[in-house]
């Protein structure tokens, strides 16, 4: 069970990333 919502953070997380580093390209 844990392991299975750290999967879910991590997706999360990985998703944040990419949308920060689309949101630095539109920026600059």
């Amino acid at each position: 069970m844990g392991s299975n919502d750290e999967q879910s953070d991590i997706d999360r997380l990985y998703e944040f990333g990419e949308r920060l580093n689309e949101a630095k390209d539109k920026s600059t």
